[in-house]
């Protein structure tokens, strides 16, 4: 019976060490994918994750960008186009001509004006008789472009011009789309860092021209990390700066950036005891001076700025409130005690004699 009721114990306190660690980590996150809303036939008010796009060709050798909506993204079925794409019609159609080649293609900058974009996602469809590459691009740090490329023919990669190409399809038997084992060759850039323009150059391979289907996309995860503070019985204090300070939101690619006030907003997962407060502009956590001392675990919730919504995780803010510091008692050395002591036989002395 005694054997019993210890395992029983130990399997509460495990239960209770289990809660407190759950408590401690970060929600399990996902992340959202968010792909270009093309509008007009100039692109001129283009939308990715809340910001403007713009596309603008580079010189001759192109037709200008226009929008469609076709299904081409939407009856694809390769595996690394993500389930996201598949349900995206709009998109961008842009065709080279034959002055287009291979080693200068026909450029058009796709550009972010509101700030870098976190490893965007270039996916593209149709490539007849032509090709595409990333190569003119460079990141917002102007260092050298880098990323993964996926095709339905993989021999059709050009991994040092950073291009896919493709023979002449055509046909009733090549549907317009992505489809595993389809000479209408089409693929996927993984971009890695942060971009404020992709350079998409295409060119001719043979004939006049090709039109090619794309569409510009990235994901965001929010990555909050467990926080910590304290602040004094008896006095009104701000415990935390700032939630965010350690959090980050991370890309497609695994690029982590901080989590500031342009990219993350926080706010409180549920109802906080009574006593603290968050201010969400600054992301500080104050303490009333009325808290009774203890330690108190707050959740709160990181959200991406442009989805504050839909886009979001968890984590917890630990905060200690100290009890009040003992007062010390003055003490007297020894030397000063046996002053006191003479005083106060000599106090007693002249009363008696006084008596």
């Amino acid at each position: 019976m005694v054997r019993s009721t210890r395992i029983e114990a130990a399997a509460q306190w495990r239960s209770i060490a289990l809660s407190a660690l759950l408590l401690a980590v970060p929600a399990l996150v996902q992340a959202k994918d968010y792909w270009t809303t093309f509008s007009g036939p100039s692109l001129t008010s283009s939308t990715l994750h809340s910001g403007p796009v713009t596309i603008t060709n580079q010189g001759a050798g192109a037709g200008a960008p226009y929008t469609i909506s076709t299904p081409p993204f939407t009856i694809s079925d390769v595996a690394f186009y993500p389930a996201s794409l598949k349900t995206m019609a709009n998109h961008m159609v842009r065709a080279p001509v034959a002055v287009a080649t291979a080693a200068a293609p026909a450029y058009a900058e796709i550009a972010f004006p509101s700030g870098p974009v976190i490893d965007p996602i270039v996916a593209f469809y149709s490539l007849d008789n032509s090709g595409v590459t990333l190569a003119g691009t460079l990141q917002s740090s102007g260092g050298p472009v880098v990323t993964e490329i996926e095709s339905n023919q993989p021999s059709m990669i050009n991994l040092a011009a950073l291009s896919v190409s493709g023979p002449f399809a055509g046909g009733t038997n090549n549907v317009e789309g992505c489809f595993v084992g389809s000479r209408r060759v089409c693929g996927i850039y993984r971009l890695k860092g942060l971009y404020s323009a992709i350079q998409l150059g295409q060119f001719i391979a043979f004939g006049s021209s090709d039109g090619v289907g794309f569409q510009i996309g990235l994901a965001v995860t929010p990555l909050p990390q467990p926080d910590t503070g304290s602040a004094p019985f008896g006095l009104t204090r701000i415990a935390i700066a700032d939630l965010r300070v350690n959090d980050s939101m991370e890309g497609a690619a695994g690029t982590a950036v901080p989590a500031n006030t342009g990219l993350a907003v926080v706010s409180m997962a549920d109802a906080w005891p009574a006593g603290f407060t968050l201010n969400p502009a600054t992301g500080a956590v104050t303490v009333s001076a009325l808290v009774a001392p203890g330690q108190y675990i707050l959740r709160y919730r990181l959200c991406d700025a442009a989805d504050p919504t839909d886009n979001c995780a968890e984590s917890t803010a630990t905060i200690t409130v100290r009890p009040p510091a003992p007062v010390a008692v003055p003490t007297l050395p020894a030397s000063g005690l046996a002053v006191l002591v003479s005083i106060l036989a000599l106090s007693a002395i002249r009363i008696r004699r006084r008596g």
